[in-house]
């Protein structure tokens, strides 16, 4: 009987989370396309990578920003969704390189935020702080991404 139980409470855990990448998905798509020709959101064809700031304005921050924790949403989804046994790589890596364009638009903001700052750019940081916060908190308190990571850690002696 618990045996059930535990099975039909990871297929309904497992059923939450497939609806829950569904409805990132749809959001990426949707966002998508308001974000396409967003110099923070677009590849960076400049010496070094360097941001295109003669491009960037103040109203592409918060599209870019809301778009970028989507897909950094997605990627944690995928970690926490993949079927393989939790290692390093798939799990420890992955949520490493999870949320990059998030990490790269954040370096832009904040640091001409706090170097070159402006009360439109601190309107903007209002606005933006309760969401990284939002975001970070999902991924801190998830129990499940958790549940991985400790397998991880329980593994580390094996891994050296």
């Amino acid at each position: 009987m618990r045996k059930l139980i535990l099975e039909e409470s990871k297929k309904a855990v497992s059923d939450a989370a497939d609806v829950a990448k569904k409805k990132i998905d749809a959001e990426i798509e949707t966002m998508a396309k308001e974000v396409k020709n967003n110099p923070l959101v677009k590849d960076w064809n400049t010496p070094f990578q360097t941001p295109p700031f003669n491009e960037i304005q103040n109203k592409h921050y918060m599209p870019a920003f809301e778009y970028a924790i989507l897909l950094a949403k997605k990627d944690v989804a995928n970690i926490i969704n993949q079927k393989e046994e939790p290692n390093f790589e798939n799990t420890i890596a992955a949520l490493d390189r999870s949320g990059e364009l998030l990490n790269r638009i954040s370096g832009v903001f904040f640091n001409l935020l706090y170097s070159n700052t402006s009360a439109e750019l601190q309107e903007i940081s209002k606005k933006i702080q309760p969401k990284l916060t939002e975001y970070q908190n999902e991924i801190s308190l998830n129990n499940e991404l958790f549940k991985k990571v400790n397998i991880v850690y329980t593994q580390k002696a094996k891994l050296n």
